[in-house]
């Protein structure tokens, strides 16, 4: 019987020794697959937020653009309010047919080019003078006023020499360069 007991202690060990390897096994196993399970789930966790942020950047874009075809619309409006920068070259002949219409005597000259940004409004400075009577100078500057170019006077002055008012003025004409 002692072999028995002998054999059967062999067994129970050789038994419980596979049972306990394979738990350990199993055991290793678990903790490796939380570990990638974990990372898994944290690179998950990643996507659903790059996901997201891309979903956002979409939804701008696509209102960007439906934006941007609403203001090309008006482009095409503004351009014809605002001339080119080849527009500004009839503005000096524009001017001088205005002083000869109205009777006064005109010195007109162009300065200096002021490029805006790619799409803004730049622009070209001017200095005139003029001189003549009263309500001549008035019906000008009323008629000046009234042309289709949009312009800033950063300096102007009006002066009477007898009967003869002098105008003398500098300023920006407008223009899409």
């Amino acid at each position: 019987m002692p072999e028995r007991k002998d054999n059967f202690k062999k067994k129970f060990l050789l038994c419980l020794g596979t049972s306990l390897l394979i738990v350990f096994v199993f055991g290793v196993t678990l903790i490796f697959l939380g570990r990638d399970i974990n990372k898994h789930i944290s690179n998950i966790s990643k996507f659903r937020q790059d996901i997201a942020i891309h979903n956002q950047k979409s939804d701008s874009l696509v209102s960007l653009k439906t934006d941007s075809e609403k203001a090309n619309r008006y482009m095409d409006i503004l351009g014809n309010i605002v001339p080119n920068d080849e527009g500004l070259i009839f503005l000096e002949r524009e001017v001088n047919k205005l002083a000869k219409d109205d009777s006064v005597d005109l010195n007109f000259k162009f300065s200096e080019e002021l490029k805006g940004a790619e799409g803004q409004v730049g622009g070209i400075t001017f200095s005139m003078t003029a001189r003549s009577s009263f309500p001549n100078t008035v019906k000008f500057l009323s008629d000046f006023e009234n042309m289709r170019y949009f312009f800033e006077l950063n300096r102007f002055g009006i002066t009477r020499e007898g009967e003869v008012f002098k105008l003398s003025s500098e300023g920006k004409a407008f223009a899409r360069l």
